[in-house]
């Protein structure tokens, strides 16, 4: 997620290794601006970073945490695929904070 947000584009390799379709006026994977929240779903486990213009990881311990949200940052979230682990992430999207539900029941 980190090196594709880098390079500012969602499917660097279609469509010669993606199911894509090429367009000859533009292409609709770039990304012309940078998102606060970048996602992957179907992961095989939950992960976040929050990450600065340059791609560096901010540490969410740090005391600039909070100055560093407000600045050009963006929360990667790799989601995982709820068939198999029963769970969903809800983000805050004012201080870009990721809470992981748990929907696992033993009778279903």
């Amino acid at each position: 997620l980190n090196r594709t947000l880098k390079y500012g584009h969602i499917a660097p390799t279609g469509p010669d290794s993606l199911p894509t379709f090429p367009s000859s006026e533009s292409d609709p994977f770039v990304l012309e601006c940078r998102p606060s929240v970048y996602f992957a779903g179907n992961c095989d486990d939950f992960d976040t970073r929050l990450v600065d213009a340059d791609g560096d990881e901010i540490s969410e311990d740090s005391n600039n945490a909070t100055e560093d949200r407000q600045k050009d940052v963006t929360r990667l979230v790799c989601i995982p695929s709820f068939a198999i682990t029963g769970e969903v992430v809800l983000v805050k999207l004012r201080s870009l904070e990721c809470q992981v539900v748990s929907f696992n029941d033993a009778s279903l």
